[in-house]
Formats: structure tokens, C-alpha cells, sequence
């Protein structure tokens, strides 16, 4: 005779639990994200917060015209230059600055670069502290589901910073002065090491065409 044995033990599932003071992890509703560029020898970052469209109506909703506007979600934008660029008329030393933006339902926007880079949102912003505003109109873009910025259209002296959502972009035009750095760096070059005047040499016949300068 056979005798069958039930089992000591039954099967067990284990379910995963998180730890005392372990976080639990999911997707944020507007990722951080960061996009950096080198034009010429210059660094420009933007460090944003990235919302969706998400079906809502974006301008006018939940962007309202006519108000400050951190240009992102969560904490402010950020704004890096590695060097000093202009923006038209205006000086913008090297450093962080946080961008704002007031919406307009009609005409231009207001595009701001506030001196205080380090800002929760709108709450803590000051009129005084600004560097430089200026008026952009927006242009018409294919959709964008989440807000992004590129930076576009650039060369060694120029490039476009443009924010991008939904519907609309805003491209925010930079200028470089690299002939100016180029210039120091070679007043600064070391009169015994060949090897950056063969560089500057090839820069000068390459990219300025100035062959009297790339032969001295």
C-alpha cells in the first residue's frame, strides 16, 4: 500500500514591501530635465521642470495671460552662461540667472532674467533683482505635449534659446563674442609651445579667413 504525504508546507507568496522610510518611486507628473550647449567657447544650460499638455488648455488657462510665469513647473528655470552673451541691447554677465515669462493674449511676451537663480517659484521673486526684460512675440509650432527647451540655430557667435509648448514657441536670440575670447586666449598663449599657434594658425585660415593673421 502507497501512502500519499500532504505537504509540510504550503506555498507561500512573498509580496514586496518597502522598508521603514523607503520612498516609494514613481514618475513625476513634470520631470526635471536639463539641456546644456557649447557656442564656441561658451556653456549655456537650462534647468527646467518639464509639464504636459495632458488635454488642458495651456495659455490663458493654466498659464494665465498677463501674469509672472516661472517658464516650467516646480522651482523656477535656470538659466547658465559659462561667459558673458548679450541679448539685443542688453549685457548678460556670466552666471545663473531664473527666467520668467508673462504671457500676452495678443502681441509680445515679456521674457525676464531675474538675478535670484535660486527661486521655489513666483512667491519669492523681485522687480528689483531682474537684469533685463524684453519683449518677444511667440510663433505657431506643430504640438508639443511637454514643455521643452532647445537651443537652436547656432553658430560660434549666435544661437536661439526657444521654449516649446503646446502650440507656441518663444525663441529668445543670444549673442556670442567669441572673436573677443579667441583674442585673449591667444595674447595669453605661451611664447615657447608651438603647438597652440599651429592651432590658432589653422583657427585663423579655417574659420575667420584671415590668412595674414593665421601666417603671423
Amino acid at each position: 500500500m502507497i501512502l500519499k504525504l500532504a505537504p509540510l508546507f504550503s506555498a507561500v507568496v512573498f509580496l514586496p514591501t518597502l522598508a521603514v522610510g523607503q520612498q516609494l518611486e514613481l514618475p513625476r507628473p513634470s520631470p526635471s530635465s536639463k539641456v546644456t550647449q557649447t557656442v564656441g567657447l561658451t556653456d549655456i544650460s537650462v534647468e527646467y521642470s518639464s509639464p504636459a499638455v495632458r488635454g488642458r488648455v495651456i495659455w490663458g488657462r493654466v498659464v494665465p495671460y498677463g501674469e509672472l510665469w516661472r517658464a516650467g513647473a516646480n522651482a523656477a528655470t535656470k538659466v547658465t552662461f559659462s561667459k558673458d552673451v548679450s541679448l539685443g541691447a542688453s549685457a548678460i554677465p556670466a552666471g545663473s540667472y531664473s527666467l520668467f515669462v508673462i504671457p500676452n493674449k495678443e502681441g509680445a511676451w515679456t521674457v525676464i532674467l531675474n538675478k535670484d537663480f535660486n527661486q521655489a517659484g513666483t512667491d519669492s521673486y523681485k522687480r528689483e533683482l531682474d537684469l533685463l526684460r524684453v519683449e518677444i512675440r511667440p510663433e505657431t509650432i506643430l504640438s508639443r505635449e511637454r514643455l521643452a527647451y532647445l537651443i537652436i540655430d547656432f553658430a560660434n557667435d549666435a544661437a536661439t534659446l526657444a521654449l516649446e509648448w503646446e502650440k507656441v514657441r518663444l525663441s529668445i536670440p543670444l549673442k556670442i563674442d567669441t572673436d573677443k575670447q579667441v583674442t585673449a586666449n591667444l595674447k595669453s598663449m605661451e611664447d615657447n609651445a608651438w603647438s597652440p599657434y599651429n592651432s590658432a594658425a589653422y583657427y585663423e585660415l579655417t574659420q575667420k579667413k584671415d590668412f595674414d593673421a593665421g601666417l603671423a
